[in-house]
């Protein structure tokens, strides 16, 4: 007997797939700001406008500038600016990022928010496959992705692994509570 899983509630879940592979700048540099503006969740102008300094400004490290093209995404992902985070992610790898764990989890995250859902599962197969530090959140994505196609089932699954990646999650305790599952004949 195969299980029947429903969803209580349609809540936006997209909107809340995580963007959270920030890539580290320290010092009191451009970058710097912009890192801790992906990290904060700050989306506006002045947090796009300090990303854009730091890829302005000569002396940057090459691995600051690689990172602040990530960072930035994140930002303008935030901005839902999605389109210009996918370019931003590409610069990052097309300046030699070769963390495809994290490009391929904000990839993910701004194909969901695009409504490109079986693109961003592609993404997060290759996070999956890396099996990093990103492999919740790359799940979570998976199961957002999942529900706007309306594959419940796999959405719910992908939701279950999440929290078995990162047990206490509370995106993803909250997803699962949304469904119900019973016994199907």
């Amino acid at each position: 007997m195969r299980p029947i899983v429903s969803l209580l509630v349609l809540a936006s879940a997209a909107a809340s797939s995580p963007a959270g592979a920030q890539m580290l700048v320290l010092g009191e540099t451009p970058a710097a700001s912009c890192y801790q503006h992906a990290l904060s969740g700050r989306a506006d102008r002045q947090a796009l406008s300090d990303c854009d300094m730091a890829l302005e400004t000569y002396g940057e490290l090459r691995r600051n500038i690689v990172a602040t093209h990530v960072n930035r995404g994140i930002v303008l992902m935030r901005m839902d600016r999605n389109e210009e985070a996918l370019a931003s992610f590409d610069d990052a790898e097309d300046g030699g990022l070769r963390d495809i764990s994290a490009l391929a989890l904000n990839r993910s995250s701004a194909l969901i928010r695009l409504d490109r859902s079986l693109d961003a599962i592609a993404q997060t197969d290759l996070v999956i496959e890396a099996g990093d530090g990103h492999l919740a959140a790359a799940w979570f994505n998976r199961g957002v992705a999942f529900e706007a196609l309306g594959d419940l089932e796999a959405a719910y699954d992908a939701y279950s692994r999440a929290l078995d990646a990162r047990p206490g999650w509370h995106m993803a305790e909250r997803e699962l509570a949304r469904f119900t599952v019973r016994s199907g004949s």
